[in-house]
């Protein structure tokens, strides 16, 4: 012990190497990205809708439509198929319940199918139907787990313009008879990317089997 320390008497201690890589070098430098507000180029008012229709539509509130609400609707009212992207918050329902309560407005044996991924957003689209059909005579049926599937049943097999669900109890009722698809016109799959993370690529194909004669999916 002595020794070590005598052997090691009078020399000048070592420097700490330091690291000659500086941080900023591995981080990018953030740049701002210039966004461009949307303006919409026009008004719910002057979209060629059903009366009735846009008088709910201003009585609850909506002015001018938000960007995934006019890049869709005059599409879907033409009957195209169409994938749209938003952000939550954005409009996405009414953007595509729009289109279909002006269909079935029109006339016709219009009917659809949404299907969601949980109880809270298919109580949320039905919802939404609800207050932008008031007064109009049009019913929906929201079938999610956990309610009393006889109820569900018995609400199948009555007449109804739009049928929004999770894939379990959509299939229930089909596997029971009670619901049938095959004159349904119009399926939206709404959330889809969150429905097949969930694991419900087989429940929604089977659904998607019984539509015979789907004329426009969303």
């Amino acid at each position: 012990m002595n020794y070590s320390r005598n052997k090691n008497r009078g020399r000048k201690p070592r420097k700490k190497a330091t690291s000659q890589i500086k941080p900023e070098w591995l981080v990018k430098k953030a740049t701002k990205v210039k966004t461009t507000p949307f303006v919409p180029s026009h008004t719910f008012a002057q979209l060629n809708l059903h009366k009735a229709l846009s008088k709910n539509i201003a009585q609850k509130g909506y002015v001018n439509p938000t960007e995934i609400q006019e890049k869709c609707i005059d599409q879907l009212l033409s009957g195209q198929n169409l994938v749209g992207v938003a952000a939550t918050g954005t409009g996405k329902t009414a953007a595509f319940l729009i289109p279909i309560i002006e269909q079935i407005m029109q006339g016709g044996s219009v009917t659809g199918l949404v299907v969601v991924p949980t109880r809270e957003l298919a109580m949320q689209v039905a919802t939404e139907f609800k207050s932008l059909t008031k007064g109009l005579r049009l019913f929906v049926s929201c079938f999610i787990g956990g309610t009393n599937v006889n109820k569900d049943v018995s609400f199948a097999r009555k007449h109804n313009d739009l049928i929004v669900g999770t894939p379990g109890r959509i299939n229930d009722l089909i596997d029971r008879k009670a619901l049938k698809l095959n004159h349904t016109h119009t399926l939206v799959l709404d959330e889809f990317d969150r429905m097949l993370d969930m694991g419900f690529v087989k429940d929604i194909q089977k659904i998607v089997a019984t539509m015979s004669n789907r004329q426009q999916t969303m």
